[in-house]
């Protein structure tokens, strides 16, 4: 049956993390991780949203990438390399780990107990209601 022949969407590409597929359009990655324990990485070039209620769950953002890691049961943790765009929000019991490297940009929301680590202070906007250690005279 000849479609458009345009990009046919296959939603759950779940193959193991071979590489990029499509180095040039980078793409849009939604996932979620209702049980939580789930790991991702956002490659550069790609539009990455993280969803983990479960909680324990870990994103890595390549330079390059825009990150979105929202965890409802805490215990998470994002690491952002240079170059890279990150907003991350901690909720649930927090505990949650932000790790944003010189150059980048993050913006973190955390409701309760955080480590949040950022080389240098003009990278991190940080809001935390409550117990969040944070480096580079963030909070």
């Amino acid at each position: 049956m000849p479609t458009t022949g345009e990009d046919t969407e296959a939603g759950s590409d779940g193959s193991a993390g071979d590489e990029t597929d499509g180095p040039g359009t980078g793409g849009v990655h939604d996932e979620d991780c209702p049980s939580g324990g789930c790991d991702q990485s956002c490659l550069a070039g790609e539009e990455c949203t993280f969803t983990c209620d479960g909680g324990g769950c870990d994103q890595t953002c390549e330079a390059g990438a825009i990150c979105t890691t929202t965890c409802a049961g805490g215990n998470c943790s994002q690491g952002c390399t240079a170059g890279s765009s990150c907003t991350f929000d901690c909720g649930g019991n927090g505990g949650c780990g932000v790790t944003c490297d010189s150059g980048t940009t993050c913006d973190i929301t955390c409701t309760m107990g955080c480590s949040i680590t950022c080389e240098t202070a003009d990278v991190c906007d940080v809001s935390c209601n409550d117990m969040c250690a944070c480096g580079a005279g963030v909070c």
